[in-house]
């Protein structure tokens, strides 16, 4: 329908790593959470590494695998099942457990059957798909059914502009970041002793790997799952483990002191102001007593961007803001300088500023 024309816009869901068809394009809308189902409450994956598992399609068994490998087990398969009610009324006689989507569950849900949610994991996610650019969206369509609509999203309003931004910036390309380290936390972070950490816009988590590597507990906090599903998988190919957590920081932001705590070029196109300003502030609250708040951020956009009337905050605004008492410290207050090469060959230098700021007690 989407191809001939019939329609603009098509609510749908993708398993993430699946590519998007030449010629359109989906954006993220929601998360869609799996869920252990079996008979008991508040039960857990780990505790069924030798209990017989309903399976799905092909996808959903990758799906289901990939969950209980994060457990340290292969599933036991004794039966199949693609339809949510016959997998509910499977588990309830007793035949074994299983994973299903919360939207799912939402449509169909027996009462004789528990769901635990799995944390961590998104396995399919609702998704606006789109036909590219330049196509004026005029009807879209639920399933069969048509709506006016300029994007789906905002019939539906289920995200903040932070997130449906940063969702769709994301679920544009396959892999928007290298999946190294930013260099400015490495030349920081390298010196100190591993503890906790917590990096708040971890994007596809490429700090956040390199600290587990190095033997950090580490939570990475971003407002697109797509990112954060992307930082889940990178870390499972390194052999790792993170946690992650999705917050709209502006709203919301994860409990807890950390030994570290890391915001990297926590910049945004889209924040309002006064933002940035109340989230660093926060997450100096994050540290731990003796623990380390590192700050990295650009100092001016470079000549060809499209975001020259961008303000960048120096390094003395930051601490203006953040009002540390005198139980802080300045580690590190630098302007570094690193050569950048433009998309029509330009070469220029790109300074960013960091802070490194020690909590005393």
């Amino acid at each position: 329908m989407l191809r001939h024309g019939e329609i603009d816009v098509a609510l749908v869901f993708r398993f993430a790593g699946v590519p998007v068809d030449e010629g359109f394009r989906f954006v993220h809308i929601g998360d869609d959470p799996l869920h252990l189902i079996s008979s008991r409450p508040d039960d857990s994956v780990a505790d069924h590494s030798g209990s017989a598992w309903i399976g799905g399609c092909e996808r959903c068994q990758e799906e289901l695998d990939a969950v209980c490998r994060s457990f340290g087990f292969t599933p036991r398969i004794a039966s199949h099942g693609d339809d949510m009610v016959v997998v509910q009324a499977l588990v309830a006689d007793g035949a074994g457990v299983a994973l299903l989507p919360g939207l799912a569950l939402q449509a169909h849900r027996r009462p004789d059957v528990c769901a635990t949610e799995i944390p961590g994991f998104r396995g399919r996610s609702p998704r606006d798909l789109r036909r590219p650019a330049g196509h004026r969206g005029r009807r879209c369509c639920f399933g069969n059914v048509g709506c006016r609509s300029g994007t789906v999203a905002s019939i539906l309003g289920v995200m903040t502009t932070a997130q449906e931004f940063w969702e769709t910036f994301y679920s544009e390309r396959d892999q928007v970041w290298s999946g190294k380290p930013n260099p400015l936390l490495v030349r920081e972070a390298e010196r100190l002793t591993p503890g906790s950490a917590l990096d708040i816009g971890c994007a596809e988590g490429g700090d956040v790997v390199w600290l587990a590597k190095r033997g950090w507990r580490v939570l990475g906090v971003d407002v697109s799952q797509v990112a954060l599903d992307r930082a889940l998988k990178h870390a499972y190919d390194e052999g790792v483990e993170i946690a992650v957590e999705r917050h709209d920081l502006k709203e919301t932001f994860p409990a807890g002191e950390y030994d570290l705590v890391s915001a990297q070029f926590l910049h945004s196109p889209v924040e309002e102001d006064g933002e940035r300003n109340s989230i660093l502030k926060r997450a100096s609250e994050a540290v731990a007593p003796g623990g380390h708040l590192i700050i990295g951020g650009h100092a001016g956009a470079p000549s060809w961007s499209e975001h020259q009337d961008y303000y960048f905050p120096t390094t003395k605004d930051v601490l203006d803001h953040l009002k540390l008492a005198d139980n802080w410290i300045v580690i590190t207050d630098e302007v570094v300088g690193r050569p950048l090469v433009g998309p029509d060959g330009q070469e220029e230098t790109r300074l960013d500023n960091v802070l490194t700021l020690k909590r005393l007690y």
